[in-house]
């Protein structure tokens, strides 16, 4: 997932649309995500 550049790249109807879920291997990088991307499910696992 890194820090979400797909999710920050989405067309904002589409991104209203859709249930962002991401995976995280790294738990700094997955925190980030977190931060970015409060409305989407981030999991970090690793």
């Amino acid at each position: 997932m890194g820090i979400g550049n797909l999710f920050s790249l989405m067309h904002a109807d589409l991104k209203a649309r859709s249930q962002l879920t991401g995976v995280e291997l790294d738990e700094v990088t997955g925190a980030i995500a977190q931060q970015l991307f409060p409305n989407a499910s981030v999991r970090v696992v690793g």
